[in-house]
């Protein structure tokens, strides 16, 4: 099977590739588990459909710059409800991720590499759960898929070149406020690619300098105008830990979660070899390894899936270092397909990360829908919630500082005792709730009838036990 082989059949192939991806993720992808972030994109995708101007107020710029996320969700939302439409957005960007990390690996390496980069990525555990959640994780990682394509093709003489790659670096600002890292990494890139003085004066590199500065100023003047701070918030707080905290080896030590642990060392073994030759890739190892060191080292919350957008870049150094050694032992290319088979390993894998958390965080929608039909019929002063984001998407009801009615809980029970006509959402699942409401257990719902709640509505679930699925009470409404 040599290239001309290869490459009569490597689009039906990718597309292939593309239709796998797909029937994998489509049986997850409209799960009623719904995370506390993803509520917020659906909620912005709203009102964006409403009023386009939404666009301009400070709430996407505060909600971690989810700005073409939203538009597009609520674009979608034209056609279908907004809940859907989220997950399809979250969903396309994925493809898109898939394909471009193909045109990476092809232009830098060869076809077979195209191919099982596609492979590696649409089989990888945390980005194949990513994609089944309207998050702005996978998109960012697309959109950094597709400026390490770029940087693969960049030609420093073509203005066009460093336009593509400088307007990446805005895209990537208004897909995540993480994206931001894209404007002094990509900057860092070039000067490693082209560190001779000369090289700047060239039209592709001007162009791109000149794009991504300006990207960056309207990153911080849309901070400024909104926040009245440059980096939109104190900077210190960076280190602070919310609520996941780790050392600075965490991404270190959750490697094999992350990236499968053979693939990792490939991929560092593939920068180190990379660097060696001075080739191409350079830059993509600076913009992964830019991103990689931030988390690790200036950022106190740890989680896995912020250092997602690394990861096509690991996948592209793990098949460059494999294809430098079957060429050093001048064993044919080909066999780098070798990949295929075991990225297909990864699949239980996914299926089981996501089949393990599509019972938890449900039945939001039921209690959002109930909560808007009781505002209608009770008119009430004040509703108190313990997710109350999941609610405001789901009834359409604002927070109380947006005009609405909707509060979070209060600190102790006792602030509730003397108002009347107040309705409170709670449910097994906000963990940040106060101690009379979270863990919920009946003695805590009993105590709220002894103080003349009375219940109106409870939402049942299937959840895993000893016993196989069991319906289970998940949320409740209480009126007073």
């Amino acid at each position: 099977m040599g290239f001309v082989q290869l490459e009569t059949y490597e689009k039906p192939i990718l597309l292939g590739v593309l239709v796998l991806f797909s029937l994998m993720a489509f049986p997850y992808l409209f799960q009623e588990s719904l995370w506390n972030d993803e509520t917020v994109y659906m909620w912005m995708a709203n009102k964006i459909k409403e009023n386009p101007s939404f666009l301009l107020s400070e709430h996407p710029a505060k909600m971690s710059y989810g700005y073409l996320f939203s538009t597009i969700a609520a674009f979608l939302s034209n056609f279908m409800e907004v809940f859907y439409a989220a997950r399809i957005t979250s969903f396309l960007f994925s493809i898109a991720g898939i394909v471009a990390i193909y045109y990476a690996a092809k232009k830098s390496i060869n076809q077979y590499a195209g191919i099982t980069a596609a492979f590696l990525l649409g089989s990888n555990a945390l980005f194949f759960f990513i994609t089944n959640r309207a998050l702005l994780d996978a998109p960012l990682t697309a959109i950094f898929s597709i400026i390490y394509l770029a940087l693969v093709y960049f030609n420093p003489d073509d203005w066009k070149s460093g336009l593509l790659l400088g307007i990446l670096s805005l895209v990537a600002i208004l897909t995540k406020t993480s994206g931001f890292l894209a404007v002094p990494s990509i900057l860092f890139a070039l000067f490693v690619m082209y560190p001779h003085p000369k090289n700047w004066t060239r039209k592709g590199i001007m162009t791109c300098l000149f794009v991504i500065l300006a990207s960056g100023f309207l990153y911080l003047g849309n901070n400024y105008l909104q926040f009245g701070n440059f980096m939109l918030g104190d900077i210190s707080k960076l280190q602070t830990t919310v609520i996941f905290g780790g050392s600075h080896a965490f991404y270190l030590q959750n490697a094999n979660h992350i990236f499968t642990l053979p693939l990792f060392l490939l991929g560092i073994a593939g920068i180190i070899i990379a660097i060696q030759q001075k080739d191409k890739l350079m830059g993509v190892a600076v913009v992964g390894g830019f991103q990689f060191l931030f988390f690790s080292f200036l950022v106190g919350e740890k989680v896995d899936r912020y250092i997602l957008p690394t990861l096509p870049a690991i996948i592209l150094f793990s098949l460059y270092f494999l294809d430098w050694s079957l060429n050093k032992l001048k064993i044919s290319p080909k066999w780098v397909i070798i990949i295929l088979l075991l990225s297909c390993l990864n699949y239980p894998t996914a299926k089981n990360l996501t089949e393990s958390r599509m019972y938890t965080y449900t039945g939001f929608q039921e209690i959002g829908i109930t909560v808007k039909n009781l505002e209608k019929n009770h008119n009430f002063e004040k509703i108190y919630s313990q997710s109350s984001r999941q609610i405001r998407a789901f009834s359409g009801i604002e927070y109380e500082s947006d005009g609405g009615k909707i509060k979070l809980l209060p600190k102790t029970l006792e602030e509730l005792e003397n108002q009347e006509n107040i309705l409170i959402q709670l449910d097994i699942w906000e963990y940040t709730g106060p101690e009379w409401a979270y863990p919920l257990t009946q003695e805590k719902v009993d105590n709220l009838i002894a103080n003349n709640f009375t219940m109106v509505h409870v939402v049942y679930r299937d959840y895993p036990t000893q016993d196989g699925l069991q319906k289970i009470p998940v949320g409740l409404l209480m009126v007073k």
